[in-house]
């Protein structure tokens, strides 16, 4: 959130925390000589810079770990812009969680590598019975801070997940369970996705890098590029990815019944960066709240048999949904279609389903082709 001028801000303890690397990841705006965030890395590149600050002490400036995290004053405008499409983002995911569930007053809530704090601070504002988030860093003063500024109590403990172990530490369940870009630097991706089930009650809500890829698939990116001094297998911390197929069929296994994929908020990230890093909100039966609306509602309603010639019935996730004779096609933008051809049906960069219902399904989950046909995922009614 913007801290400033409406919120009292302990400017100088802010500095010295972004100096030390300790609040400077999560999109925070101080005044507007000093902003932090991660937002411009997410879209320029890494090492474009996690600290906007005009003025910056000479001194500090003689340390390369210091440089590192500083934006160059011309790309600031940049910065800022994507640091408030992150910001949007995160809200985006604590809005729809507490949209799901109504009254959180007496829920608890818990983030897994919670960094300084924003998703704990953000369920706080707005109203959790109990915030709580864990870091193998110690974010303890980042969390003070961030707490006198905003009136708010979040908790911060200073656990990790031990490898060994396969849990965080004397972790209790919690009613909601958090976990943004964590799993991709582990290198045992199921035995800590089943620790995030095991610790949620009744909603996980997992944002991760992923294969794009119905078939079951970890992949790992290249060794210690963080923890240098991890040994194999341990040394696989960056990257990490399950398959879109792996993680549906994973959530399903530990007892999640409805599973939706976030969509881009207005002002947000771009779509680009939720195909490639996926934001997965899965409920368990019987938890009380409304249901979040399914994506086929926003498809335009047509009796499909009239539709003798491609109709454009709307767009998904970079697809055009088209009905023709009978059926719905999820086309990716700029694929060509020769809508003559009689094999079209066998095209296998196609989405195609008789319902709208099956076909969002088909696009999110990146199950290609026709329903019931033999295809690379794992995830057909007959499979389960």
């Amino acid at each position: 959130p913007d801290l400033g001028p409406a919120h009292p801000v302990d400017l100088e303890r802010a500095k010295e925390l972004g100096r030390r690397g300790l609040l400077c990841y999560q999109p925070f705006i101080f005044s507007d000589d000093y902003e932090v965030g991660v937002g411009w890395e997410f879209t320029e590149a890494e090492y474009a810079g996690l600290i906007h600050w005009r003025n910056i002490p000479a001194a500090y400036m003689e340390s390369p770990e210091f440089r590192r995290l500083i934006c160059a004053p011309e790309n600031a405008p940049a910065f800022r812009a994507a640091n408030d499409q992150l910001r949007k983002t995160y809200d985006h995911f604590a809005n729809a969680i507490c949209t799901r569930l109504g009254d959180i007053s007496s829920l608890s809530f818990a983030d897994i590598g919670c960094n300084s704090g924003y998703l704990p601070l953000a369920f706080a504002l707005r109203g959790a019975g109990e915030a709580v988030g864990f870091d193998r860093e110690d974010y303890g003063e980042s969390f003070a801070l961030l707490n006198e500024i905003l009136g708010t109590d979040a908790t911060y403990r200073r656990q990790a997940y031990d490898l060994e172990t396969r849990a965080v530490p004397g972790c209790k369940t919690f009613d909601v369970v958090t976990c943004m870009l964590v799993l991709c630097h582990l290198p045992d991706p199921m035995n800590f996705l089943s620790f995030l089930g095991r610790t949620a009650r009744k909603v996980l809500l997992l944002w991760n890098g992923v294969v794009q890829n119905g078939d079951l698939l970890v992949r790992f990116g290249r060794p210690a590029k963080y923890y240098k001094q991890e040994k194999f297998p341990n040394c696989f911390d960056y990257d990490t990815r399950p398959s879109t197929g792996l993680l549906r069929l994973s959530l399903e296994l530990m007892g999640f019944t409805e599973i939706y994929q976030l969509g881009p908020p207005e002002g947000g990230l771009e779509m680009g960066h939720y195909i490639d890093k996926r934001p997965i909100l899965a409920v368990r039966p019987d938890v009380s709240g409304n249901p979040l609306p399914r994506p086929e509602s926003r498809f335009h309603d047509v009796d499909l048999r009239d539709c003798r010639k491609p109709t454009l019935l709307g767009d998904y996730w970079n697809h055009n949904i088209i009905g023709f004779r009978g059926q719905i096609y999820g086309v990716p933008f700029g694929v060509p279609v020769d809508w003559s051809r009689p094999d079209l049906d066998a095209r296998d960069d196609l989405f195609i389903a008789d319902d709208a219902a099956d076909l969002s399904d088909r696009i999110l989950w990146d199950r290609p082709g026709r329903a019931g046909a033999v295809h690379n995922g794992p995830l057909e009614k007959a499979d389960r």
